[in-house]
């Protein structure tokens, strides 16, 4: 896929950045909906089929993806009002808003940001989440060293199957796993991949 982000986007965001008030944005929001909105709602759309084949559970579809270029600073000491970044989440389908995992996309003139997580999971969500890293850390550790590669017992971590092949490549594969399964135990040593 060709991206659907160009220079034109980028020049916008770094633009809205040193003139961030509503009047210059209002001016040229024409340009905003042609070179950084619509692009992104061309992502959004492009992840909605793509989704299809391997994460069937996450939304993407602009109407609920799409964030809105205007900060919320209500409660912020920073009163610029526009965002100068555009970005898209992708809720799990089926849960009320704001509740379960979900991933993030990111677009800035410096960086492009791509994530997923949970945001403040209740008690005993968080209680299965950890129970279900502590279990899966050993399965992961196996993967990445080359011990068992049955794409059965793999599941999603399949993607993870060709790491052993590259020796440093196990060490940052592994390393978030390492630290999560210390702050699990309540370890206190420095963590390592050893």
């Amino acid at each position: 896929m060709t991206s659907p982000f160009t220079i034109k986007t980028l020049r916008f965001l770094r633009a809205l950045k040193r003139n961030n008030d509503r009047e210059w944005f209002r001016a040229r929001k024409a340009q905003y909906e042609a070179d950084v909105r619509q692009p992104m709602i061309a992502l959004i759309e492009r992840l909605a089929a793509d989704f299809k084949s391997f994460a069937p559970e996450f939304v993407a579809e602009p109407k609920v993806s799409l964030y809105r270029i205007y900060r919320d600073t209500r409660f912020s000491a920073d009163k610029t009002p526009l965002k100068t970044h555009a970005a898209a989440h992708f809720p799990m389908r089926g849960l009320p808003k704001g509740e379960g995992g979900g991933l993030y996309f990111e677009i800035a003139p410096a960086w492009v940001w791509v994530g997923g997580g949970l945001y403040m999971p209740s008690n005993p969500q968080l209680h299965v989440i950890r129970a279900h890293i502590a279990a899966s850390h050993p399965r992961f550790h196996r993967l990445v060293t080359g011990g068992s590669q049955d794409p059965d017992e793999l599941g999603k971590l399949a993607v993870f199957a060709g790491v052993s092949e590259f020796p440093v490549r196990v060490k940052c594969a592994s390393l978030a796993w390492h630290t999560l399964k210390a702050a699990l135990e309540g370890a206190r040593a420095p963590v390592t991949t050893e």
